[in-house]
């Protein structure tokens, strides 16, 4: 437990392929390509992925909104950021899928 909190680790095994694609590609080159509207949501305490990647990539995309949560970590751990992740994903969806 860290802070009243349980922590969980997963280790995931890659073959190396994953790693070649991925020096290889970034999404920046072709965050602009990207023609359907498309939400980003990031927490502001996220520290396996800085928010300045999502800030960035925000403004390459064309039609996106950028949700940051305010104290949510990479995992949303804290079941209040995960609340308030799930329902800004759910509320895009129903918004898209209604104008469709």
């Amino acid at each position: 437990m860290l802070n009243g909190k349980r922590k969980e680790f997963v280790i995931l095994k890659q073959n190396y392929v994953f790693y070649e694609d991925a020096i290889l590609n970034t999404g920046y080159k072709v965050a602009s390509k990207i023609k359907i509207p498309t939400l980003i949501v990031h927490g502001d305490n996220d520290k396996e992925v800085p928010i300045y990647q999502s800030v960035k990539l925000a403004k390459l995309i064309p039609d996106n909104k950028l949700a940051i949560i305010k104290g949510a970590d990479h995992t949303y751990t804290n079941l209040e950021h995960m609340k308030e992740m799930s329902e800004l994903i759910a509320k895009f969806i129903f918004e898209h899928i209604k104008n469709e």
